[in-house]
C-alpha cells in the first residue's frame, strides 16, 4: 500500500510537471505570436511616420529655399535699377544668410527615423527567431513545434535585394552632381 502511494504521488507529481510545462510553452508561443503581430503593426505606422516626417520636412526646406531665391532676386533687382548693377555682381556682393539649420535637421530626421526603423525590424525578427526555436527545440517542440512558423515582412531597398542575389555592392559615391 505504501508503494502504491508513492507511485501515485510520483506520477501526479511528474503529470503536473509536464503539464505545467506544456502550458508554459504554450504560453510562451502566444506571447510571441502576439508581440509578433503588434511590433509588424507597428512597423508599419513607424514607416508612415518616418515618410511623412521626411516629406513635410523636405517641403518645409522647398518653401524656404523658394524664399530665399525670391529674397536674392529681388535684391538682386532693387540693386540693378540703381547705377546698372548686374545679378551676379548684386548676388557676391550681398547674398541672404541660408538658414542651413533646415537642412540639418531633415538629415537628422532622416538618419534618426531609418535608425529606429531599422532597430524595430531588428526586434521583429528576434522576436520571429525566439518563436522559431521555442518551435524546434527538445522538449518545447512537442507542445509548440506543429504551430505556424511567422512570417516577417522585412522593408527594404532594390540595391540591396540584388546586391544579396548577385553578392556584389559597389561603393557608394557621395560625390555631388
Amino acid at each position: 500500500m505504501k508503494y502504491l502511494i508513492i507511485t501515485l504521488v510520483a506520477v501526479l507529481v511528474i503529470g503536473g510537471g509536464m503539464g505545467g510545462c506544456a502550458i508554459s510553452y504554450h504560453n510562451q508561443a502566444v506571447d510571441l505570436e502576439t508581440q509578433h503581430a503588434q511590433i509588424q503593426v507597428d512597423n508599419t505606422n513607424q514607416y508612415d511616420n518616418m515618410i511623412k516626417k521626411i516629406s513635410q520636412s523636405a517641403q518645409v526646406t522647398n518653401a524656404q529655399a523658394k524664399i530665399i531665391a525670391d529674397i536674392v532676386v529681388q535684391h538682386a533687382q532693387a540693386r540693378g535699377g540703381s547705377g546698372g548693377m548686374t545679378l551676379v555682381n548684386a548676388v557676391k556682393e550681398s547674398i541672404p544668410d541660408i538658414p542651413v539649420e533646415t537642412f540639418t535637421n531633415l538629415q537628422n530626421i532622416i538618419v534618426g527615423s531609418r535608425d529606429k526603423f531599422a532597430s524595430r525590424q531588428t526586434m521583429l525578427l528576434s522576436v520571429e527567431q525566439q518563436h522559431a526555436a521555442l518551435r524546434q527545440r527538445f522538449p518545447s517542440s512537442f507542445i509548440v513545434g506543429g504551430r505556424p512558423e511567422l512570417d516577417s515582412v522585412i522593408v527594404t531597398s532594390t540595391k540591396t535585394e540584388e546586391a544579396f542575389q548577385t553578392g556584389v555592392d559597389d561603393d557608394i559615391d557621395l560625390k555631388l552632381q
